[in-house]
């Protein structure tokens, strides 16, 4: 219910599998003299937040600092280390940072750039990627992700992940990893995390200059604190049998506001509960099977904390997203690269669904397991259906969601 229903996984203990559970951030647990499981939080963002009053200037300095710590500590290793890269802010400053380093693409150690990719001019990135690859000279290898890989790093992705997950874009960088694994790299940075804790994506500006009331209690059901990172949503509630899920619904997912902006506390959610423990779930799944280790460098959380103790106005001003990287960076790397627009849509999954892979698609959900387990309301999700695959709404998740699912079931019942 929480998948289909919330669009949600990985935000709480419970998993796909019944009597199995994971320990969330923050936790640990241990077995006491009575054999019983003892859990216990040992660190909570807001408790080592202390609101600063540096000046932006300041600010910055000690940003740049602190990220250029973070990135170093991520190189520690006795295998070469290559950087997953995109053309965007977030990898380009981390490159930036390497390119300072002694030996920085020097001798067996070098780094090496390894970026995903698609062949539709739409959602490639290559020409961002190549253009700040070429400006610190590295050496960049190009991992392209077509239609005629996707049946097979579907089933191989589902496979590798164990659980239900969320969008082509893991299947690209499963291959993405694949090839760098292939090419000797055992060690690979990232740089997940600073749209998280510096106000990046687009929907972060519905909760600016919002009255905000610490202590107060948010439901996890909102669905307006759970959009996409462009703003939309794609799940379809509607389409369950409600019946079946009838009992779900009653069960209260609340979370207390201890922060002190509306913004702080929707990019904590994000960072804690909605969006990065499943994006790093699937990235430390994929990565491991293929025996490479993947670090987030800025999910260091000296870096986080300190983001979360600026000002909202340092993070998002006058509609301009990662203000303070933005500014901070403009200096060290191209313009068109700093200051450039988040590019929300990552990958060609909507036009694969209506085209390519229409007909497999279509064979698929008239086979799916999901009406044996009568998850779905068979009538309103062929509606659904049909007009997405008409060309009526433009968010494919919940066709996803379903799709996944139903590979997921098929291998464990």
């Amino acid at each position: 219910y929480d998948y289909l229903g919330l669009g949600l996984c990985d935000h709480s203990e419970n998993t796909f599998y019944k009597e199995i559970y994971r320990l969330q951030g923050g936790m640990q647990f241990w077995i006491d003299t009575y054999g019983n499981l003892v859990k216990e939080i040992y660190w909570e963002l807001n408790d080592y937040i202390s609101p600063n009053q540096l000046s932006y200037e300041d600010a910055k300095h000690i940003l740049y600092e602190k990220l250029s710590t973070t990135v170093k500590l991520g190189t520690v290793s006795d295998m070469p280390v290559g950087l997953c890269m995109s053309g965007g802010l977030d990898s380009s400053s981390m490159l930036e940072i390497l390119s300072g380093f002694d030996g920085f693409n020097k001798g067996k150690n070098g780094i090496t750039g390894f970026t995903s990719d698609f062949l539709e001019e739409e959602y490639s990135e290559y020409k961002y990627t190549k253009f700040i690859s070429d400006h610190f000279s590295l050496k960049l290898k190009r991992s392209l992700f077509s239609i005629e890989d996707f049946e097979d790093y579907f089933f191989i992705s589902n496979e590798q992940q164990g659980e239900p997950q969320t969008g082509l874009p893991i299947l690209s960088y499963s291959k993405c990893i694949n090839e760098a694994r292939k090419q000797g790299f055992k060690v690979l940075l990232d740089g997940s995390g600073i749209d998280e804790m510096c106000g990046g994506y687009l929907k972060y500006n519905n909760f600016t200059n919002l009255l905000n009331i610490p202590g107060s209690i948010y439901s996890v059901n909102n669905s307006y604190l759970r959009k996409g990172q462009d703003n939309t949503s794609g799940i379809d509630y509607e389409s369950l049998n409600h019946k079946k899920f009838q009992k779900y619904t009653k069960i209260p997912h609340k979370l207390l506001n201890n922060f002190d902006s509306i913004l702080k506390f929707k990019m904590y959610l994000d960072i804690s509960y909605f969006k990065l423990p499943r994006a790093l779930r699937f990235r430390d799944r994929l990565s491991m099977a293929y025996g490479c280790e993947l670090r987030p460098p800025f999910l260091d959380h000296e870096l986080v904390t300190f983001f979360f103790s600026l000002p909202d106005n340092f993070l998002i001003n006058e509609g301009v997203n990662k203000k303070i990287m933005r500014d901070l960076m403009s200096k060290k790397i191209p313009s068109q690269t700093a200051l450039a627009e988040k590019r929300q849509v990552q990958s060609p999954q909507r036009e694969w669904f209506r085209n390519d892979l229409k007909e497999w698609l279509i064979l698929r959900f008239k086979k799916s397991i999901l009406w044996d387990f009568d998850i779905l309301n068979k009538e309103k999700s062929y509606i659904r259906f049909n007009k997405f695959i008409e060309g009526k709404g433009d968010n494919s998740m919940f066709i996803w969601q379903w799709l996944d699912l139903d590979l997921w079931l098929k291998n464990n019942f």
